[in-house]
């Protein structure tokens, strides 16, 4: 199984795979490939639209699970709990260490089923 990972930043969205049990990127990809744009209607602000980041987000998913050669049922459900939101760089060993099982996931990415 494997664990995805998106990291939603303003120039890009980052996405990896990794594999669960080794804890190597086997994968990733990122969206745009040119800086995302910001407007600045008026000093001081910046702004971007959400919409692209769905878009980026789907391509980045798209790019990482094709370079990691997986499925998206290859991957498995996890999400943040008030006790992992606070530690994040430890959600995969509290994960490990929970003695839940991998729930295999099915992703719609724009009309498209993976897994």
């Amino acid at each position: 199984m494997c664990l995805l990972g998106c990291d939603i930043g303003s120039s890009s969205i980052k996405v990896s795979v990794v594999d669960e049990e080794t804890g190597l990127t086997i994968g990733s990809d990122f969206y745009p490939k040119e800086e995302a744009p910001i407007k600045a209607s008026r000093p001081g602000w910046a702004e971007q639209d959400p919409e692209s980041w769905w878009t980026y987000t789907k391509d980045a998913i798209r790019g990482a699970l094709r370079a990691a050669d997986v499925r998206g049922g290859d991957l498995v459900l996890m999400h943040p709990t008030k006790e992992t939101a606070a530690a994040l760089p430890s959600v995969l060993q509290h994960y490990k260490d929970s003695g839940l099982e991998p729930v295999p996931v099915s992703v719609n990415i724009g009309g498209a089923v993976l897994g």
